[in-house]
């Protein structure tokens, strides 16, 4: 049975900066100018080269968390990285130590940097621990390293993403993948809406530089981009099989579930961007898995659980 939650992300768009926000941003350029801190000198560049913001979230029952920040988005995304979701929240505590959690989509890693200190944190826990890896009874079982591993096709994006992953130690856990999901094998156009880090809703292969998203049309930012199905780079690399997914790329997670192709048999949890269900692209996904052996375990407004319940 599944229960909905009543606080969840919102449905627009995302950040935007507020008017106070661009009257500051004005001012600072106008410094900017004046200092000449974007010059060619070397002063202006040793400046900006000790500039790396951070900002520390406390996260509940992890501790503190370090997020690269450096313009608006990325500090609104680190100061709630689950946007205030209880079922992010639930995803993560029902993590088991031997899980493999592809975050498909993964942007700057949010997801998986939580979801990284999450396991570690519990296998830390157990008897006869040694590091990240622990000894269970008689059988030694380690999380396969690594125990996360987040697909990210932007650039931008996937710095900030590596960078995230060695603000928190997480090198030998998080596997950053700068990869696109896509029906064949190929070097891909990724169209954005903005370069800027932390940035969503991008669409690939449109047929020009107009592209389109759910929510309309922009003229776009184009860059290459490795890309294929997810059988296809698992398979291809020798990477762990996925037990557990949690899939956000803006309109292409139905593509992204049935390019694991077997890949879905090992799966024992899905995590998937949806609506509230009524949609045909919805419905069209929880059939998907209900072909899969998957069911509805919770609900929230922009987020469906699915959990295995037969083979």
């Amino acid at each position: 049975m599944s229960r909905s939650h009543s606080l969840a992300r919102e449905t627009a768009p995302g950040w935007s900066p507020s008017f106070s926000r661009r009257v500051l941003r004005s001012i600072l350029k106008t410094l900017i100018v004046f200092f000449r801190i974007n010059g060619k000198g070397t002063i202006s560049n040793e400046f900006l080269q000790q500039v790396e913001p951070v900002f520390v979230y406390k996260a509940p029952g992890v501790g503190d968390v370090r997020f690269s920040t450096g313009n608006g988005r990325l500090l609104w995304k680190a100061r709630d990285p689950l946007q205030s979701d209880p079922l992010l929240y639930d995803f993560l505590d029902a993590l088991a130590i031997n899980d493999v959690l592809y975050d498909i989509g993964a942007n700057i890693g949010e997801l998986s940097v939580l979801a990284a200190i999450k396991m570690r944190a519990k296998s830390l826990r157990l008897p006869e621990s040694d590091g990240f890896f622990a000894s269970l009874g008689e059988t030694e079982t380690k999380i396969p390293p690594p125990a996360v591993i987040a697909i990210e096709p932007s650039s931008e994006n996937f710095v900030t993403l590596c960078r995230n992953i060695r603000l928190n130690n997480l090198e030998d856990v998080v596997m950053p993948i700068n990869f696109a999901v896509s029906q064949e094998e190929k070097i891909a156009t990724l169209f954005m809406r903005t370069p800027m880090a932390g940035a969503a809703l991008h669409s690939l292969d449109e047929v020009n530089r107009i592209a389109t998203n759910r929510y309309g049309s922009f003229d776009a930012i184009c860059e290459s981009v490795l890309a294929g199905t997810l059988s296809f780079l698992i398979s291809t690399f020798h990477l762990p099989s996925p037990r557990v997914i949690k899939v956000d790329i803006d309109g292409g997670d139905l593509l992204a579930l049935r390019s694991l192709g077997p890949y879905l048999l090992s799966t024992r949890r899905i995590l998937c961007e949806v609506g509230d269900g009524s949609t045909e692209t919805d419905k069209e996904i929880t059939a998907f898995c209900d072909e899969y052996g998957f069911s509805v375990q919770e609900r929230s407004l922009n987020d469906v659980w699915l959990e295995r319940v037969s083979d």
